[in-house]
């Protein structure tokens, strides 16, 4: 996984395939990420998923886990149909924004501003999702 750094964004983009990765290597980089995301400091992520059309559950239930991991906002981006179908059925598409590019995504995520002490992991009392949702969503 690749991870980089926008102003206050996190950007996680998965690697191609997860086929090459060991098992537990592929643990340990959820690990340190996890661990990032935690401790870092950071309040916003952003899942760039340009390099994936398909996506396996392990990868899904990670990129999950980061999104509530997170303390502000979460949104993915370059997400293929295919993966927007699995998403939709796993209902994750309310939960947080998908956009079409990085850059819409960026966008979104700096107009949400700081959080307001509710975070991306947390429902609205009505189920929704985020209350962060309600003012940004992606165009």
């Amino acid at each position: 996984m690749k991870v980089e750094l926008e102003t206050d964004i996190v950007i996680v983009t998965p690697s191609r395939d997860l086929g090459s990765i060991r098992h537990q290597e592929f643990h340990l980089e959820i690990g340190r990420t996890n661990d990032l995301l935690r401790q870092g400091g950071f309040q916003k992520l952003l899942i760039d998923l340009a390099e994936r059309r398909r996506i396996e559950k392990v990868l899904l239930t990670a990129l999950v886990g980061f999104c509530r991991t997170i303390p502000g906002a979460a949104a993915f981006c370059n997400v293929s149909s295919e993966i927007r179908n699995l998403m939709q059925t796993a209902g994750l598409l309310g939960l947080w924004p998908s956009c079409s590019n990085r850059a819409e995504a960026i966008t979104v995520l700096t107009s949400l501003g700081p959080p307001t002490g509710r975070t991306s992991a947390r429902l609205n009392d009505d189920g929704a999702g985020p209350a962060e949702l309600k003012n940004g969503s992606c165009p």
